[in-house]
């Protein structure tokens, strides 16, 4: 009877004291993978100012590489799995475009329906 008390004194605080609570108890259970990048971090890199050794330098290196025509492609995977059901999973690439001279051309986010990897 004690424990099913407390149970229930501890499940109140949590409803009480908001989600953000409840998010920072949970989120050492959930399964990450990959990089995450913020749009704070998304928002300092500049088409045809930004170089690729500021990114790695910000982020690190990419999860994937590729070419496409000539246009150098860069993403950035990541997975968010949260530990309770009605918490909102991610699946995203963040994605640089560089041009044949190493210029940044674009940076964007983008959901994944499936991994790239």
């Amino acid at each position: 009877m004690k424990k099913l008390l407390i149970a229930g004194l501890w499940m109140s605080t949590m409803t009480l004291s908001g989600c953000a609570t409840l998010d920072k108890i949970t989120a050492p259970l959930a399964y990450t993978s990959g990089k995450e990048v913020k749009a704070e971090q998304l928002n300092k890199f500049k088409p045809g100012v930004t170089k690729k050794s500021e990114v790695v330098a910000v982020i690190g290196e990419p999860s994937k590489k590729e070419m496409l025509g000539n246009t150098e492609i860069w993403r950035y995977h990541y997975v968010f799995v949260p530990p309770l059901p009605g918490q909102k999973n991610i699946n995203e690439d963040t994605v640089f475009e560089w041009s044949a001279s190493s210029k940044l051309l674009k940076a964007y986010k983008t959901e994944s329906a499936d991994s790239i990897l």
